[in-house]
């Protein structure tokens, strides 16, 4: 069944239902707890035919930064994963992305 959708005020309105905008921080979700949920369902992040392993968790750079996972993809590549709840933790990390 379709559902003719229609986006005021920053909610989504869907005939007989209503959906608020919300942040994982406005939910009560750290990092950590987004961080192992993603580690675990990696397929979340790529289309159904592409894959990733996870290579590493809470890995630090050279710059003594960390970045909370980093994966590879079929072709070799390197995929760097950094998570935030929203924008202010985006605007209060330290090192640039």
């Amino acid at each position: 069944m379709f559902y003719p959708l229609e986006l005021q005020n920053n909610t989504l309105n869907i005939p007989n239902f209503e959906v608020e905008k919300t942040t994982f921080k406005d939910l009560g979700l750290r990092e950590a707890q987004l961080e192992e949920f993603l580690a675990s369902n990696l397929e979340l992040l790529v289309e159904d035919d592409e894959n990733l392993l996870l290579v590493g968790q809470q890995v630090r750079n050279i710059s003594s930064g960390r970045t909370d996972l980093i994966a590879v993809d079929e072709n070799g590549n390197l995929v760097l994963i950094e998570i935030k709840r929203d924008l202010d933790d985006i605007k209060s990390r330290k090192e640039p992305f």
